[in-house]
């Protein structure tokens, strides 16, 4: 408890930083957006570098810095792909709640530099610096109480510290991802992997859009000038009612989150996800058993003891299952002290203002 305590005491520290530095008048040293956003990471990650430090251990060990093989590398890159179609669902579904309050940052980022520091500022150091604050030092900590009460916590903190509702419903689910392929292979690596193509996927994307809107608005007026009215009906449809024919086409989609109704939602995500979903399930259970943690994952899971046996690919009984969802309030609460509460309260009041505003 003591340690925790300590931890928590941390994660309020890391929060107050988050929420004061907007208001920090960097803009008379600077006002590179890139230059204050890799200022913003660094100063949040301070905390737990401090903590590290404090503690005197090797990185490695504190951290689970070990080797991944090839094989689950491979895999691991397949399951982030696998889960790129849920990510999206929950994503649209809420825009239809709340705003998108960093496309405009990310774009006027991905835009302004080249693809390759893109990739070093938004993709590159938040895979190191975010999951060694919160996989390395959070969760190693409070999944000593419970696998999955460390998971969703952790999960939590890393939610939140996004500082806006949009990527909260995402990067909570990726939260537990994370926790759950650190299991799979007891190395902080292969969550910074994961992180890294997320991340990555997103600059790519932003950086190809403006060629993209481009090429589809060349072969509309091309469409449209040799007679074929189906194939420029087609390519209007596509844009949501955009108006193709405007010279700021790019600048227009760039800056619009497309709102989707629930039928369109579930039209276009719900059977790619279903499916998606349970084949990065077999994934990790293929990277889990190359690693001879799979057994050991579904006892954690449960909340056995050490010396539980899993047969086979259930638990031994209804008990079992019983007992794991018994645990994890319990496990919550052994994790929660006052300033793990405060620094939480404050966050979610920050993501209401920056939805208000």
């Amino acid at each position: 408890m003591k340690r925790t305590g300590e931890i928590n005491i941390y994660f309020l520290i890391t929060a107050v930083i988050s929420l004061t530095l907007p208001f920090v008048p960097f803009e008379r040293i600077t006002s590179d957006t890139g230059t204050l956003l890799v200022i913003g990471q660094v100063a949040i990650a301070l905390p737990a570098i401090v903590l590290l430090i404090k503690r005197k251990q090797p990185i490695s060990e504190s951290l689970r810095l070990k080797k991944i093989s090839p094989g689950n590398i491979i895999l691991i890159i397949l399951f982030v792909l696998l889960m790129m179609p849920l990510m999206t669902m929950i994503n649209a579904i809420s825009l239809k709640y709340v705003s998108n309050s960093t496309q405009d940052v990310m774009t006027d980022l991905v835009l302004s530099y080249p693809v390759w520091l893109s990739l070093l500022m938004i993709a590159g150091m938040p895979c190191i610096l975010e999951e060694m604050v919160y996989r390395g030092v959070f969760y190693n900590e409070y999944r000593k109480n419970g696998l999955f009460a460390g998971a969703l916590l952790s999960a939590v903190l890393f939610g939140i510290m996004h500082g806006n509702f949009n990527q909260f419903s995402y990067a909570f689910v990726m939260g537990i991802l994370f926790t759950l392929i650190i299991e799979a292979t007891d190395s902080l690596f292969s969550s910074m992997l994961m992180h890294f193509l997320i991340n990555a996927q997103s600059v790519i994307l932003l950086s190809l859009l403006p060629k993209m809107l481009n090429w589809l608005q060349s072969t509309y007026e091309a469409a449209v000038s040799g007679g074929n009215q189906s194939l420029a009906d087609s390519i209007s449809s596509m844009l949501q009612g955009v108006d193709i024919t405007s010279p700021t086409l790019a600048d227009d989609m760039l800056g619009t989150s497309v709102v989707l109704s629930y039928g369109e939602i579930f039209r276009l995500y719900g059977f790619p996800v279903l499916v998606c979903t349970f084949l990065a399930f077999l994934v990790f259970k293929t990277i889990a058993k190359n690693t001879d943690r799979w057994d050991d994952i579904k006892r954690k899971l449960a909340g056995l003891n050490a010396d539980n046996t899993v047969s086979g690919d259930s638990l031994q009984s209804v008990q079992d299952v019983k007992s794991s969802r018994q645990k994890i309030l319990p496990a919550l609460k052994e994790n929660i002290t006052i300033p793990l509460i405060i620094a939480i309260s404050l966050c979610v009041a920050g993501m209401i203002m920056n939805e208000i505003i």
